[in-house]
Parts: C-alpha cells; sequence; structure tokens
C-alpha cells in the first residue's frame, strides 16, 4: 500500500466516522406544568403553543399540573 492510498483510505475512515456520530444541537419543546414537571414533549414551537392552550383549557389538566407553559431547551447530540 502506498502512501497516497493510505492518506485516502484514512480520511475516508475519518470522515465516514465524522458522519456517523456527529454532534448537533437540537431543540426540544415540553409542556411543563406550574411546577416545572414536564406534561408532554412537542414536535415543534407551535405545537408545544397549542398543547399549552389546550392544556390551560381543561379543568382536569389545570387541577392536576396548574396553569402550563411552552419551554424550549438546546440539546447536544450525536448520530443524526
Amino acid at each position: 500500500m502506498n502512501a497516497k492510498s493510505w492518506i485516502l483510505s484514512v480520511a475516508f475512515v475519518l470522515l465516514l466516522g465524522y458522519l456517523v456520530a456527529r454532534p448537533h444541537l437540537v431543540t426540544t419543546w415540553r409542556v411543563v406544568g406550574a411546577d416545572g414537571s414536564v406534561i408532554e414533549n412537542a414536535a415543534n414551537q407551535a405545537a408545544c403553543e397549542n398543547d399549552t392552550l389546550a392544556h390551560n383549557q381543561r379543568p382536569a389538566d389545570v387541577n392536576t399540573y396548574g396553569k402550563s407553559g411552552c419551554r424550549w431547551t438546546v440539546e447536544f447530540q450525536w448520530g443524526w
């Protein structure tokens, strides 16, 4: 194996490793109760706000969780 093919092989393995285990930030939206407990996870901001409004209009939910709010966190994840 000559030097050029060895370098190409190493570069390919490194590229493949990066694509499989690449780090990225993910924004997670959650409907949370007044005490900060997570009621449910939402797909996006609009769903979080809609779910929050729905929870705040249902007496059973308000009695259980208090008035809920829509919160987001940014999480660091590996992979796709």
